[in-house]
């Protein structure tokens, strides 16, 4: 279950963003970053169940929504022309 939840806070972020890409008038990008995230779901959990069990859907689950939130913050802080700050001189 706690790997679940770790999954569930990157999806919360990539929702976040899906709002984001709203109101750029880019509605179709979430929708694209979710099939690529499906898919990644699928050939994980073919590997992983048979292996770990319930572990396994759920560790393939946390892993393609990182992904997801990966892509689509990338693809956000790309389209906006958003500076992130950084930590170093």
């Amino acid at each position: 279950m706690v790997i679940l939840i770790v999954g569930m806070i990157f999806f919360s972020i990539y929702v976040a963003s899906s709002s984001v890409f709203q109101g750029l008038g880019k509605s179709n990008s979430p929708m694209i970053f979710l099939v690529i995230g499906s898919l990644i779901n699928l050939v994980l959990t073919i590997f992983l169940v048979p292996k770990y069990g319930y572990n396994g859907a759920a560790i393939s689950t946390t892993i393609s929504s990182f992904i997801i939130m990966l892509i689509s913050t990338f693809t956000i802080i790309k389209n906006t022309h958003t500076k992130l700050p950084c930590t170093y001189s």
